[in-house]
């Protein structure tokens, strides 16, 4: 073999060559794996910032909530009023705060302990003599007074009762001589019923103008403060002309005048006339139990006052 032959040629790095050559593979690798990963992680992104399901979903749950909203459930939103919201509705209309009866406070927007809590207030000798006095109750707020403070009017302000001598011996009130007709007696007539005095004699006038009259006897122990006791003592000289009750048509009563009765309140109201502008009007007041809030209980309290014309 010749001399001349020449030797194979080997490349030779140095150490730090080698480092900086891996050096850049990585890098290499990690911008290729990075490129490859750019459209997943983008569209993750976007998924995890986009709440227009989300939004739909509440929508509808919300819906579905309020057309099955039972008439005594006051937590739920109502896009009709401004006073109504997630914690508690109010539903303001003119009241006496000294005269509002229990369901009159219900009513209003608030729970039957907080009415029953008014009215032991009252029954210790709780007075109301101003607007400001209603912030007195613990479940009143500077918002909720806000609201109310248009619609309270201040007419009937109770006078404590002079204290007694006690004596062995207690007055009797005579009975009534004459039969009294519930819907047309003035507070002068009602005076004459046994244990009826100008307080009592007020808030049945007041009452049965809420009502638009009584159709049954038993009615006025929904008068506030009136009682077991009571009742029996005037019933027997109690008689009721069932002509002067006046009379709700529903085929053209509004949300307002519907809800301004005593039985019913905002949410039935708007049933009614719901139910209505969608299957046309009502043939018989019996149609009224298709609503999906007015109950038989409610129904059976409210027919007298009702008629379909």
């Amino acid at each position: 073999m010749s001399n001349n032959s020449r030797k194979p040629v080997f490349m030779h790095f140095s150490q730090s060559e080698k480092r900086g050559f891996f050096f850049i593979l990585a890098f290499l690798a990690v911008i290729i794996v990075a490129l490859a990963l750019r459209p997943i992680l983008t569209q993750r992104e976007n998924q995890k910032y986009n709440f227009a399901e989300f939004e739909k979903e509440i929508s509808q749950y919300k819906d579905s909530i309020l057309d099955n909203l039972d008439s005594n459930d006051f937590r739920f939103f109502d896009n009709n009023n401004h006073y109504h919201s997630f914690g508690r509705k109010l539903t303001p209309f003119t009241f006496d705060p000294n005269t509002l009866s229990v369901e009159g406070w219900t009513k209003l927007g608030y729970s039957p302990k907080q009415a029953q809590a008014v009215d032991k207030y009252r029954q210790k000798g709780g007075v109301f003599r101003k607007k400001d006095d209603l912030k007195k109750l613990f479940f009143i707020d500077d918002e909720d007074f806000q609201i109310l403070e248009p619609y309270i009017v201040i007419e009937h302000i109770p006078e404590r009762e002079p204290r007694r001598e006690q004596t062995s011996e207690r007055p009797l009130q005579p009975a009534a001589t004459k039969k009294i007709e519930l819907n047309t007696a003035d507070t002068s007539d009602l005076k004459e019923l046994r244990g009826i005095g100008s307080g009592y004699a007020k808030r049945i006038v007041k009452y049965r103008q809420q009502l638009g009259g009584f159709y049954k006897p038993e009615q006025l122990l929904e008068v506030y403060g009136f009682t077991q006791e009571l009742y029996e003592k005037v019933a027997p000289n109690i008689i009721i002309d069932g002509d002067e009750v006046r009379k709700i048509n529903l085929n053209t009563a509004t949300i307002d005048q519907l809800k301004r009765h005593p039985y019913l309140d905002y949410y039935q109201a708007k049933a009614i006339v719901n139910y209505r502008e969608k299957y046309g009007k009502y043939a018989t007041v019996n149609d009224l139990l298709k609503t999906n809030l007015i109950y038989q209980e409610t129904f059976d309290k409210i027919k007298p006052y009702l008629v379909v014309q």
